[in-house]
């Protein structure tokens, strides 16, 4: 008799050992599962894959003399991670107005993208640069005499 209770005392023990076992190496998984996770999500925010699309507002105003009428230059940024695509309008009180649209893509705080507009009644495309600052942006781009080289001041965008 006393060696059949030894045998079903190893055999319980056995089993609670294997039960132990793998409830410590599911834990383990569970807990490196987790962790994989609160990794990953911790490296795509950083990286801006999950962060929220953020939108950024810049415009200078130039008055005219004597007058009401003024001269605006405005640029919206919308990012959405690396991805960026905006607005940049030349919209003089006067002449001609410059209304374009552009899509890049956002390294180190320069976007370097395309800018497609109109003017004048012709359509260009031009490679176009945007470096953007805590209270400014600096747009080049295009030949000289395009006139896209600006500084333009952050503002807060409207709703």
């Amino acid at each position: 008799m006393k060696r059949t209770q030894i045998v079903v005392k190893s055999m319980v023990f056995f089993c609670l050992l294997i039960l132990a076992l793998v409830s410590c190496n599911d834990s383990k998984s569970n807990k490196s599962k987790e962790e994989g996770e609160k990794v990953t999500t911790e490296k795509e925010a950083m990286n801006g894959a999950a962060a929220s699309p953020k939108s950024y507002c810049f415009r200078n105003e130039y008055p005219h003399e004597g007058s009401s009428d003024k001269d605006v230059l405005e640029l919206q940024i919308d990012l959405n991670g690396d991805a960026v695509k905006g607005t940049y309008n030349w919209l003089p009180a006067f002449k001609d107005q410059r209304k374009g649209v552009f899509r890049g893509e956002l390294k180190n705080n320069v976007v370097k993208g395309e800018y497609s507009f109109q003017q004048e009644g012709t359509s260009e495309t031009v490679r176009i640069e945007i470096t953007l600052h805590e209270d400014k942006a600096v747009v080049k781009g295009g030949e000289p005499e395009l006139g896209l080289n600006e500084t333009i001041e952050k503002v807060e965008c409207e709703n």
